[in-house]
């Protein structure tokens, strides 16, 4: 290196300045020093210290100190999509608690939607409509409709979904973009753009404000939705899945070539890795399950039940308790799908967290129920015995026992003996740690068993009713004795046993006593049991009827009139309860959500003020009526908590709305409001 070039480099070196480097997370650093680097003239010193003020917000620091410094740099470096991210996250996250300061970003924002980046475009437009919306309204309707008009694709979803934001909060701004929305709406192609449509004519009146519902949309356009579903990104392919499950096909029903070719292009979806496309392909043709012929598919049964089994084998245990929940709904509705599904799918795995073993209990419960037949139940009696000899569980173990003594219940009596023998002997023989629950499940009815069987029971009650610890269990037993009393010759014993201990029993215990000695017509040891004083409340009153019914009547004739039939504790028919009809198709119609999870209507929890409202807003009178009786019921709670001196004050709206004929009730309740 010659002297020239070692005087260049030196000066080179001397004269280049090298931007400032901000602390690290674990290095402590003051407001004061981050304003600094806010404002240095170095582009990568700024980016830092915007990084370094977002990870203390993160950790629950307050910032918002440096709001001012924080919106200077929103300008300096538009192409810095990294940047921006940083700077939208910082505004969003103290919108709320420096309203002030919103105006210094709106132009900035304004700004950033006529970037010719797309992707900050779209950043601008989702962040405004993240910000307290009542600030940046008036500042929205050009950069939506100069959004919903762009040649670029990502730009028009975005809008979309920024247009249904505007739906909730200014219906006027919102109708003011409908023509533009409505322009094009028929003339979109990119399947991006057609799901977020979709989800837009999901979640909106649209019959009120664009004069065409989901449906008529859908039917229009079937064969341009059929046909983009291979394009389609996952979530624009959910949500079309999502429209054609829920399409009306009686109002308005395809033709049988649309129905074929609509199921042939979904079913290759139950197969598919994520499970939100194999729920929604489920449901559509769940949907059309009823218009599609038999020759236009090789079996469409045998598809969703192999859609069904993708689900199940999904690593992901939230993901099989969702779809158990949901396949007693299913199973419920389309009762032909228990002959394509195999029981195993069904059985338990040592790796299965505990609320997912019991929801696919449930699930065996009820293929058991409504399938006997046509289940090896040999098979899943051997697997609940294992169930029970492997888990640690005890409450699981008792909830295995009770199904084994409903399957005892659901069993033929002639036809099943050699399985009822098989579940008896195990239940006297292997469990001697579940006294309780294998008594409970022994003696829930007590002639549907066979002779042999019957023995066998007998035999083990006898030998081990003193062991019992729980008041339904011996409830249980004495009803059963009661029941068998000429068979067992030590049955006064044991009822004296409990009459001498009745003080320290339990309601049931107690009360089965009394009804014990009723069937017997044991007159004077019942006149003693009612005189005892040790009885808990909910017996209390029963036992007070008696002792009147003796005081006023003739014993023999009070007793002829308390022999009440046999106590039934459980029953073949209600083993399992039953989905109400109407609630049924709701849920249906809302496979893999909330509401069909928890078996829960989601209008249940919505006040009924809030209803009204609602249904005000949406010119749904017929909806009020609905609620108005609950919402009186409220109203006159309130007003009688209010005035507890009127003791006779019993008005209510109707009858105060029956004063003023002229008036519509409905209308004076929502001038409450």
């Amino acid at each position: 290196m010659g002297p020239f070039d070692k005087k260049f480099k030196k000066f080179i070196t001397n004269n280049i300045r090298v931007a400032p480097k901000v602390p690290s997370v674990n290095d402590k650093v003051g407001i004061d020093e981050l304003k600094d680097f806010l404002s240095s003239k170095y582009p990568q010193t700024r980016k830092d210290a915007v990084r370094r003020v977002v990870e203390q917000m993160n950790l629950g620091k307050d910032m918002s100190s440096l709001f001012p410094d924080i919106v200077k740099n929103m300008g300096i470096n538009n192409d810095d999509i990294e940047l921006k991210k940083l700077i939208y996250l910082f505004i969003i996250n103290y919108s709320l608690e420096k309203p002030e300061f919103m105006i210094l970003v709106i132009n900035s924002f304004l700004q950033d939607t006529l970037s010719d980046n797309p992707l900050i475009k779209c950043m601008a437009l989702k962040t405004m409509c993240m910000l307290p919306i009542e600030m940046v309204l008036e500042y929205l309707e050009q950069p939506i409709t100069d959004g919903l008009l762009s040649d670029n694709a990502y730009v028009r979803k975005t809008s979309v979904i920024c247009l249904l934001k505007i739906y909730n909060y200014d219906l006027d701004l919102f109708e003011k973009l409908l023509p533009v929305f409505k322009g094009m709406m028929y003339k979109e192609d990119n399947s991006m753009v057609i799901g977020n449509i979709l989800q837009f004519l999901m979640e909106m009146d649209s019959k009120k404000y664009l004069n065409i519902t989901l449906t008529q949309y859908v039917n229009e356009n079937i064969e341009k939705l059929v046909n983009i579903l291979p394009e389609c990104n996952e979530w624009s392919r959910v949500s079309v899945l999502n429209s054609l499950a829920i399409y009306d096909n009686q109002t308005l029903p395809l033709d049988p070539s649309s129905v074929y070719l609509l199921t042939n292009k979904v079913t290759p979806y139950l197969q598919h890795i994520n499970p939100s496309i194999i729920m929604s392909a489920l449901k559509v043709l769940f949907n059309f399950i009823d218009f599609i012929k038999d020759d236009s598919s090789v079996n469409i049964w045998e598809k969703l039940a192999m859609g069904i089994v993708s689900i199940l084998n999904n690593p992901s245990f939230e993901l099989q308790f969702i779809l158990m929940r949901n396949l007693r709904i299913i199973l419920s509705k389309l009762p032909t799908l228990y002959s394509y599904i195999d029981i195993k799918n069904f059985f338990l795995k040592m790796s299965d967290p505990i609320y997912l073993k019991y929801a696919k209990l449930e699930i065996l419960d009820e293929v058991l129920n409504k399938n006997l037949r046509k289940v090896d139940v040999e098979l899943v009696i051997s697997e609940y015995k294992d169930y029970c000899n492997f888990e640690f569980n005890n409450e699981f173990i008792e909830t295995v026992l009770n199904k084994l003594g409903d399957l005892l219940l659901l069993l033929d009596s002639e036809k099943d003996i050699h399985l009822k023998l098989n579940i008896i002997e195990f239940l006297t023989n292997d469990i001697n740690y579940q006294n309780d629950a294998v008594m409970i499940n022994l003696c829930k009815i007590c002639n549907s068993y066979s002779r042999e069987c019957q023995q066998l029971i007998l035999t083990w009650c006898l030998s081990n009713w003193e062991s019992l610890l729980f008041d339904r269990s011996k409830a249980h037993f004495i009803n059963y004795i009661t029941v068998l009393r000429n068979d067992v010759t030590s049955f006064n014993s044991i009822l004296s046993a409990f009459i001498e201990n009745i003080s320290d029993e339990g309601p049931e215990t107690q009360l089965m006593t009394i009804n014990a000695l009723i069937k017997t017509e044991n007159l004077s040891a019942l006149k003693q049991v009612l005189d005892l004083d040790v009885y808990s409340l909910e017996v209390k009153e029963m036992v007070t009827f008696y002792q009147r019914l003796f005081s006023n009547s003739n014993p023999s004739e009070a007793l002829k009139f308390m022999n009440i039939n046999q106590v039934s504790f459980n029953d073949a028919d209600s083993l399992k309860d039953k989905i109400p009809a109407n609630k049924l198709n709701y849920w249906f119609k809302n496979l893999g959500y909330l509401s069909s999870v928890l078996y829960h209507e989601s209008e249940e929890d919505i006040p009924p003020r809030a209803k009204i409202l609602y249904y005000k807003n949406n010119d749904n009178k017929e909806k009020i009526k609905a609620d108005l009786l609950t919402l009186n019921d409220m109203i006159q709670k309130d007003s009688n908590e209010l005035n507890l001196l009127d003791f006779e004050d019993n008005g209510n709206l109707q009858s105060t709305s029956a004063k003023d004929s002229k008036t519509d009730p409905i209308d004076d309740l929502l001038g409450l409001f």
